[in-house]
């Protein structure tokens, strides 16, 4: 990925496509204020293109969170991350590392099976059991010695997890790792994401779990509480300029 301004030969030459179709394109987005052509000719996002970023639910969530992890980080000396259901997968949108010198090091746009994470199984269990058959195999990847393999398996485990409200998962994802995720709620009370804490396996006893569980629920809460509130206002914006106009102003 390029993060500097480029010129029309230079994206020509990245997208293989030759200079009169990327000119032609160029010269669209740039109208529509998708991208901006500088002084020098070389050519970088637009404003427009931005706002649209900006606005992705990823993006959202993962901005909205990263206050709310860091302060979890801070309380309970882990690790956290931020995660969301994509397809089969789970992707990593927000993350803060824990100072410990043993820990659990990942980064943010990592992937993983869903299967194999905490957070994969809170968001799988937030869906039906119908939709979670049609969604994997029978047969699943294994990726470490504590992965569960089997479907059916797995759907007996996801109903646990709904019926507690967190998933546990020793050894799925890598095999001296656990994590603990509880699930991030939408305006609309959809399972949105899931907020996890992985740890070294050695540190994970009962006590670390009554003391972490509880504060993921606290940080999920009020990601949760200002999700709702971000939600909330373009209705707001939108409320006072029609107020404005049936005003007359």
């Amino acid at each position: 990925m390029h993060r500097r301004p480029m010129k029309l030969t230079e994206i020509a030459n990245a997208l293989d496509i030759s200079k009169s179709n990327v000119h032609q394109l160029l010269s669209v987005l740039t109208r529509r204020g998708l991208i901006e052509r500088l002084p020098d000719q070389a050519y970088r996002i637009g404003i427009k293109a931005w706002e649209i970023g900006s606005r992705a639910q990823p993006l959202e969530i993962g901005r909205i969170g990263a206050p709310h992890l860091a302060q979890l980080v801070r309380d309970v000396s882990e690790g956290a991350d931020i995660g969301m259901l994509d397809g089969t997968q789970t992707v990593c949108i927000q993350l803060i590392e824990c100072p410990q010198p043993v820990r659990v090091h990942a980064r943010v746009g990592d992937r993983n099976l869903a299967h194999t994470t905490s957070t994969g199984l809170v968001l799988l269990a937030a869906l039906g059991d119908d939709e979670v058959i049609a969604r994997l195999p029978a047969k699943l990847e294994k990726k470490a010695p504590g992965t569960i393999d089997d479907r059916d398996t797995l759907l007996k485990e996801l109903r646990r997890i709904r019926m507690r409200g967190y998933a546990i998962y020793r050894g799925g994802w890598r095999s001296d790792v656990t994590g603990v995720a509880v699930p991030i709620h939408g305006p609309e009370g959809k399972a949105v994401a899931g907020v996890c804490v992985p740890a070294p396996s050695y540190r994970v006893t009962r006590a670390w779990l009554d003391r972490i569980v509880p504060a993921l629920r606290a940080t999920a809460g009020r990601i949760e509480q200002d999700l709702a509130a971000a939600s909330t206002i373009p209705f707001v914006q939108e409320t006072i300029l029609r107020s404005a106009v049936g005003r007359g102003g």
